[in-house]
């Protein structure tokens, strides 16, 4: 039968993942990295062969399917999701994602963007429900590293701005947990932006695996 990247993913047709009726399927959280993979796949240009209009159609389905991967449930819009980095669209210029293997990092390794310069910016939607979140990046930490800030529905968030500098990698870093309000459910805007770097660092790439976000639980 051949290997399963020997098969382009074919457009996704039909209805949006949030249109009802729904389907579960559970699986061991071991294999999350793996699902992810496999979804990330189906937006990827360079194995899709559909139109651009599929394609962004692929993309924001494949959106929808990774923001409802999570431990619990919610009936209209997810409450927590992991963005991997790779589902941030570069705005402007062209700025691809680019894999970087290491062993010590969850994951094996994470993703830097193949050029890096000062205000590198992406952005994408996704689906989650009304409510308090908090939220922080996973990454590395290096020698020519700048410093990244979020935006979430066009307000930035000045809390974040976060330095990926160190003299030496430093692996599994996570950002400090901060919080997000959003007043509605339904599709949210997040940016992703390097503004500026440490005047230690060489550069303004970043080393990163995605965004984590969790709805703060009312208490019963």
């Amino acid at each position: 039968m051949g290997n399963w990247w020997d098969y382009p993913p074919s457009p996704v047709v039909g209805v949006s993942p949030s249109a009802s009726p729904q389907y579960g399927v559970s699986f061991h959280e071991d294999w999350l990295p793996h699902v992810m993979g496999l979804l990330e796949k189906l937006h990827d240009e360079d194995y899709f062969t559909g139109s651009s209009e599929e394609l962004e159609t692929n993309y924001r389905y494949v959106v929808e399917l990774l923001s409802r991967i999570e431990p619990y449930v919610s009936p209209t819009y997810a409450s927590a999701a992991f963005i991997p980095v790779p589902l941030f669209r570069p705005q402007g210029s062209l700025i691809r994602w680019a894999y970087n293997q290491q062993s010590s990092q969850w994951q094996s390794g994470c993703f830097y963007q193949t050029v890096g310069a000062q205000n590198d910016f992406w952005s994408m939607n996704v689906p989650l429900a009304a409510g308090d979140y908090t939220y922080r990046l996973w990454g590395i930490k290096s020698v020519n590293l700048g410093k990244t800030k979020l935006r979430f529905n066009g307000v930035w968030q000045e809390a974040s701005l976060f330095d990926w500098y160190a003299a030496a990698a430093t692996y599994n870093v996570r950002s400090p947990e901060l919080s997000v309000t959003f007043a509605q459910g339904g599709l949210q805007e997040i940016s992703l932006l390097v503004p500026e770097k440490n005047a230690a660092s060489s550069g303004f790439y970043v080393l990163l695996n995605g965004l984590w976000l969790n709805a703060v639980l009312s208490s019963p």
